[in-house]
């Protein structure tokens, strides 16, 4: 919940995942954290901005529903701040030679929505699923429209997500991250 922002360090593929920003939702009335992150997918870059929030259950279980953020959940000062910090992202990127793709296209994904269920362990550890769907449109890029249709591309993406998210969460517990 707290360190996604840290993923880079976990998933090869992360070039980038910044924190823009946090607060309670005044609908869902729950607490938020708005992130970006540039995503290698070999032929192209996926970038998204997302907000996560955050449902602490009865019973123990935590639930981090996410969603593809637009304009339209923040202010437009906000809104801007975000693209800016997400321009830097991409420079920075750039500036470094991170990149390796054949095109160096930033192509924004179009569809991003789910969930992580976090259940603490009674036998073993602490299970953690997810619920995903990512997609990206032909109005965006015909590389990464092809590419969202083929599930092994999306689930070897969402895998390697689901691991650096989990690694994340073991370092977490380890103390390496605060």
């Amino acid at each position: 919940w707290d360190h996604q922002d840290k993923l880079d360090n976990h998933f090869h593929s992360t070039i980038a995942a910044i924190t823009l920003g946090s607060g309670q939702d005044a609908k869902l009335r729950r607490e938020y954290r708005d992130r970006y992150m540039l995503l290698d997918f070999g032929l192209f870059y996926g970038r998204q901005i997302q907000r996560m929030y955050r449902y602490d259950l009865p019973d123990g279980r935590t639930l981090l529903p996410f969603e593809r953020l637009t304009s339209g959940f923040t202010d437009a000062g906000t809104w801007q701040k975000y693209l800016s910090l997400r321009d830097q992202q991409e420079k920075q990127a750039r500036d470094k030679d991170r990149l390796r793709s054949v095109f160096d296209s930033f192509v924004d994904i179009d569809v991003l929505y789910g969930m992580f269920i976090i259940e603490p362990g009674r036998a073993r550890t602490t299970r953690v699923s997810l619920i995903a769907k990512i997609g990206f449109t032909s109005d965006n890029s015909w590389v990464a429209s092809v590419g969202s249709k083929i599930p092994s591309v999306i689930k070897s993406g969402l895998r390697g997500g689901f691991d650096g998210s989990v690694a994340v969460c073991r370092a977490v517990k380890t103390g390496r991250y605060d």
